[in-house]
């Protein structure tokens, strides 16, 4: 029957056994190479101890004197348009306390963006005709000056013990005199608001109030029934904008005491990164002494043929 098989079946058969024989050998040729290589470590044991330990010194030595073993980041929200100031702050910082890098960039959150105000909808619209992503952090071309938050990462050599560096740092941030001025006229400002908004609010309970009375309960100049307000959604409606407004304005009044606020912080996070030689050089040293021991190998067996 097998003289039968179509010559592409069998061929087919062929290709199939050279290829599990082919594998055979590669795992055959690893398991080799893998029982050379601990043969020569346990040959030369003390040698690669010694590289071992050489290169974890080493690497320690090199990670221990990289300045940025901690990363710190802090995200803010800058107020009384200083976003321009902040970013201008930290591309301006150099030598400052323990400080050996810094950068800040945007928290592109285009729903609050587009959904804080309505014209917001407009400029987004205007930026997507113009190919310019809202969704991309760009220096070029200024797409940060649109979000509130932001997040500034530094870098320390040193762990920030009591938070030293951190408060020298976001009072740097906060000393300019004209921004401080204006902060606190428009504190008065919001605060000012803030009155308004509350009045308003308790004018609309007002009329809810009266509206719950019977005719006995009020004045006959102050009679007032539901039948007079055929807009009373529409009031509703208003009250439920002027409270959303209210907090909104409460939060910007909380986030006003400083110029940049500083919403929440993560300090002391240690860089992994700065450790990776500890592991490398080792490896690197006990990689050159293979390459070594077999090239000097191949040295010898080529000078015996010589």
């Amino acid at each position: 029957m097998n003289e039968n098989k179509p010559k592409s079946v069998v061929d087919q058969e062929i290709d199939i056994f050279l290829l599990f024989k082919s594998l055979k050998d590669l795992i055959n040729n690893i398991f080799i190479s893998l029982f050379k290589i601990i043969r020569f470590f346990l040959k030369n044991w003390i040698w690669s101890l010694i590289l071992i330990f050489s290169g974890a010194a080493l690497g320690l030595l090199i990670s221990n004197q990289n300045v940025n073993n901690y990363k710190h980041t802090v995200i803010v929200s800058p107020n009384f348009k200083s976003i321009e100031y902040l970013y201008n702050k930290i591309d301006q910082l150099k030598n400052f306390d323990d400080i050996n890098k810094a950068e800040v960039e945007p928290i592109i959150d285009v729903y609050e963006f587009i959904t804080s105000k309505e014209k917001n909808i407009d400029i987004a619209r205007f930026l997507t005709d113009n190919v310019v992503e809202l969704d991309k952090h760009n220096k070029k071309n200024e797409i940060e000056k649109l979000y509130k938050y932001h997040i500034i990462t530094y870098y320390t050599s040193k762990k920030d013990t009591n938070d030293v560096v951190y408060n020298k740092f976001i009072n740097y941030l906060n000393n300019d005199p004209y921004f401080n001025k204006r902060k606190e006229i428009e504190i008065l400002d919001t605060d000012n608001k803030i009155i308004e908004y509350e009045k308003s609010i308790e004018n609309i309970n007002g009329i809810f109030s009266k509206l719950g009375k019977t005719p006995n309960e009020t004045l006959p100049s102050q009679h007032l029934n539901i039948e007079m307000f055929s807009e009373m959604d529409k009031l509703i409606e208003n009250k439920h904008k002027l409270l959303e407004d209210l907090n909104k304005l409460k939060v910007l009044r909380f986030e006003q005491t400083k110029v940049i606020y500083d919403v929440t912080k993560q300090l002391n996070i240690k860089n992994s990164k700065s450790y990776k030689m500890v592991v490398l050089l080792p490896i690197t040293f006990l990689i050159g002494f293979i390459l070594t021991a077999w090239l000097r190998k191949k040295y010898l067996n080529l000078s015996k043929k010589i």
